[in-house]
């Protein structure tokens, strides 16, 4: 990982108007793209200084620079906004621990387990550079009450929680972690990932950001999992 990088959001919107909206890549086309990036990137900067709750339609519509009515246009209200921003980091999300959780109900060793950690930090990785801000929100926001425009951070928290005691149980199957308490062993894993991310992006000195994913699997598997000739760093 490189340090990170500010980044306009890039959303699609949710209710683009049906008529008239102009051929694909014309003026209208792009106006309409212009606008909903306003409107992603406002609320990004606001959110983030202010978190979600604090922030309201008027605050957004009154950075972007644009009318009230433009935000209604395109979105119903802040909760499906803020699924518009974090949609790209889900569905990344959703892809990795998908082919995490393939690779893992494979693995019959220590070195495939190993390989299905490294791509998974390797996927996590790449979608968190594509899209710091909207990473940093979500780690910013994600113990918050799972009301009204948190709701959607909430429900990907959840999912996330979830996928990491799947994971971890699918590692027991075949013998190869620890037999601790999987929703212990997932909690602490995701807490600690989750933990460090947030500090990085919020600028804190980690020392090179592209030595965390390593630093993170060889605690992870050096003290959950079971090596056939010892831990990861003797191997």
């Amino acid at each position: 990982m490189s340090s990170p990088r500010k980044r306009a959001p890039a959303v699609r919107p949710r209710n683009a108007p049906q008529a008239r909206p102009g051929p694909a890549g014309g003026t209208r086309d792009a106006n309409r793209k212009a606008r909903t990036q306003a409107i992603a990137k406002a609320a990004l900067e606001l959110f983030l200084d202010r978190g979600v709750e604090a922030v309201s339609v008027d605050d957004v519509v009154r950075r972007a620079r644009i009318a009230k009515g433009s935000f209604y246009t395109y979105f119903r209200d802040q909760s499906e906004l803020v699924e518009a921003l974090i949609e790209p980091v889900r569905d990344a999300v959703h892809a990795s621990l998908d082919a995490c959780d393939a690779a893992i109900r494979e693995a019959r060793d220590y070195d495939a387990l190993l390989g299905a950690y490294q791509a998974l930090g390797l996927a996590l990785s790449t979608a968190v550079l594509a899209h710091p801000a909207v990473t940093r929100l979500y780690l910013q926001e994600r113990r918050a009450p799972d009301h009204g425009p948190r709701i959607p951070l909430a429900r990907l928290a959840a999912e996330i929680d979830q996928r990491a005691v799947t994971l971890t149980e699918a590692a027991h199957l075949h013998g190869l972690l620890k037999a601790f308490d999987p929703r212990v062993t997932a909690a602490t894993v995701v807490g600690a990932v989750e933990h460090l991310l947030h500090r990085a992006l919020s600028g804190h000195d980690l020392g090179p950001m592209d030595a965390i994913p390593e630093i993170l699997l060889r605690l992870v598997v050096d003290g959950i999992g079971v090596g056939p000739t010892g831990p990861l760093r003797n191997r």
